[in-house]
């Protein structure tokens, strides 16, 4: 849920008139949070039963029930309000639904798309990393090959933006792996916040002194490689911080709950953002009140876009 709304956060463009506008500017981070706690789950899917029919069958329902009316009324809007070109269009809706369309350059969304990869492949990666004897130089390995896998993709934005996010899916996967092969998770804080601090060293450093290679070798995604696993221990700590107290513990629910509905909140206010860019004028002259009313009907209409689902659903079921 939290990264969910620190995603929404990043793209409505309001860091710069809110506090801790530098925590926010890197909002996108959210997306690695999503990814690596994904990894996290998928491995548990797979660990619990490697039933590929069964196993697919559920991410399909899981992306393209809210996806489908999504990519829908995108064409709509595009073909009928902002005169798109229906072949064009007809090509991109094609192509986002089938996780291609980004990748050819014909527009779409990279994050769906890029997650329709990842979870394709995701059985040879449970395959090839379980009980690798929990090995430390050959988990090493197995990332630095996906690392080195898209060095042909530098300087292809399209590319890096996607696969770049790869390996902190795959590190999601293998800390399960490690967690069932031994028994237990033991959790080195040293370790972690180590590579925090030099993962924000390898995102900060690059763009002072040498920004023009940052969006070229994809520097502004790989350092969270190291940084992820510290937010997501620095997140788990708060959440049971907050626990503890009756009232706060509303907040760890909210979240909870908003975490269901990540995949309605990221489509939804995708296609608001697109619907204010293209056809609106800023409603206020305060540029961080027109971010948060847009980030308000983002989240409101993704509940309820989440829970009209959840009834078709079961009244087909």
């Amino acid at each position: 849920g939290f990264s969910a709304i620190w995603i929404v956060f990043f793209h409505f463009n309001i860091v710069k008139q809110i506090p801790f506008s530098i925590f926010m500017e890197y909002g996108y981070a959210g997306v690695d949070i999503f990814l690596f706690l994904s990894g996290m789950g998928i491995y548990y899917s797979l660990h619990k039963n490697y039933n590929l029919t069964s196993f697919y069958k559920k991410r399909v329902s899981r992306i393209y029930t809210p996806f489908i009316p999504f990519v829908v009324a995108v064409f709509i809007k595009n073909i009928f309000f902002f005169n798109g070109n229906l072949l064009t269009e007809t090509m991109a809706g094609v192509g986002n639904l089938l996780g291609t369309s980004w990748f050819l350059g014909l527009g779409g969304d990279w994050f769906i798309q890029a997650i329709l990869i990842f979870y394709l492949i995701s059985p040879i990666i449970y395959k090839l990393i379980r009980h690798n004897d929990c090995c430390f130089w050959k988990n090493g390995l197995v990332i630095l090959v996906l690392i080195l896998f898209t060095v042909p993709m530098f300087g292809n934005f399209a590319f890096l933006i996607a696969f770049s996010r790869l390996p902190i899916y795959v590190l999601g996967m293998m800390i399960v792996d490690y967690a069932t092969y031994k028994g237990e998770l033991k959790i080195n804080r040293l370790i972690i916040y180590l590579a925090f601090i030099v993962g924000v060293a390898i995102l900060v450093l690059p763009a002072i002194f040498c920004p023009d290679l940052v969006g070229f070798l994809g520097l502004a995604w790989w350092p969270f490689i190291l940084i992820t696993p510290a937010l997501c221990l620095t997140i788990a700590d708060l959440a049971h911080l907050v626990s503890k107290n009756k009232i706060t513990n509303y907040l760890n629910v909210s979240f909870k709950y908003l975490g269901t509905c990540s995949l309605e909140i990221y489509v939804v206010h995708v296609f608001i953002q697109q619907i204010f860019n293209q056809k609106f004028t800023p409603i206020s002259t305060l540029p961080w009140f027109n971010g948060a009313l847009l980030i308000v009907i983002s989240v409101v209409g993704a509940i309820l876009y989440h829970e009209v689902i959840g009834l078709i659903s079961g009244l087909i079921k």
